[in-house]
């Protein structure tokens, strides 16, 4: 991508102002890498390693 580095100085100057805008709508930028969970998933996850961890204990305490 050919675009000269004062230009990109410029839009990075703007970020916060676009970061503003997106977070208004209701939307939010994430590396191409990442997953990206909602609340719910994120809850149910919590919930099934909050359980699992309380089994792993359980049978801890019994083989002890």
């Amino acid at each position: 991508m050919a675009v000269h580095p004062s230009t990109i100085s410029r839009t990075l100057e703007d970020l916060p102002k676009w970061a503003h805008l997106l977070a208004a709508f209701g939307l939010q930028l994430a590396p191409i890498d990442s997953m990206v969970v909602d609340q719910t998933e994120l809850s149910a996850l919590e919930s099934m390693s909050e359980k699992y961890l309380q089994m792993r204990r359980q049978q801890r305490l019994k083989g002890a």
